[in-house]
């Protein structure tokens, strides 16, 4: 009995000596990386005017990583956005001699998918892709950034584990312009939209109209309209209309003199 006791020790010595090296190498495979890599979606306004462009850069920053885990090595990403409020234009390539793939299959749903590798690494602070947008309505979107993957140059470690993603957004701005609507003289009539300034967003197309006053009569309009039609305006840079009345007695004056004569 007690010779068998002996050997079950023995034997499960000898397997905890056989087990050593692998929970080693499975400490060390599994051993956290330490610092902190960040990624952000950074455009070049926060807001923007519609119908002109934005660009948005993908940096990341590996100054906080500690070694040996400091260079990039390679990364799969996203970007996704709201097309009905920045559409994709173009973009730059990939950047900082990674080499990889850029999808846009999905741009006019809003989703880029980009990745990249670097066998000697990069290190520092870096833009690794720019993206060219033209801003289509006035509203916000958020850009969306997200990673499936990231690891080191050398070590092939993830840096998941310390990864910050910081997203960004673009407000569309309306352009606005001024309509300037006066009456000469000044209490002869109304018009629509009334007398004094009014902003309306770029393109927008206005008919004026001018309604006499009692005793008066409209004859014409000046300014950025002419004549006594309809007086249609667009708004693609601040415009200035004038309605011009006269007196009713004005108009019979040269019949009122002739019969006197």
């Amino acid at each position: 009995m007690r010779q068998k006791t002996i050997k079950r020790i023995i034997n499960v010595f000898i397997a905890l000596l056989l087990l050593c090296p692998i929970l080693i190498d499975q400490t060390t495979l599994v051993s956290a990386q330490t610092g902190s890599v960040v990624a952000t979606a950074i455009p070049s306004a926060a807001s923007q005017d519609v119908g002109e462009q934005v660009t948005v850069s993908i940096h990341f920053d590996m100054t906080g990583v500690d070694s040996p885990d400091n260079a990039l090595g390679s990364f799969t990403s996203t970007l996704t956005w709201d097309p009905a409020i920045i559409s994709y234009d173009h973009n730059s390539g990939l950047q900082e001699g990674l080499t990889g793939a850029i999808n846009t299959a999905a741009v006019e749903s809003g989703l880029i998918t980009f990745n990249g590798a670097n066998t000697s690494g990069v290190t520092g602070e870096f833009d690794v892709l720019t993206i060219t947008f033209d801003v289509i309505s006035a509203a916000t979107t958020t850009l969306d950034l997200e990673f499936s993957a990231m690891s080191a140059a050398g070590t092939f470690n993830s840096l998941l584990g310390i990864l910050t993603v910081n997203d960004g957004s673009v407000t569309g701005v309306a352009i606005t312009y001024n309509l300037t609507v006066t009456v000469d003289p000044i209490g002869a009539g109304t018009t629509i939209p009334p007398v004094g300034v009014h902003p309306y967003d770029q393109d927008t197309l206005l008919n004026v109209t001018a309604q006499a006053n009692a005793g008066y009569q409209f004859v014409h309009w000046s300014g950025d309209c002419d004549g006594s039609g309809v007086c249609q305006v667009t708004m693609n840079e601040d415009k200035s209309v004038s309605a011009h009345f006269v007196e009713v007695f004005e108009i019979f004056l040269p019949f009122i003199a002739n019969n006197t004569d």
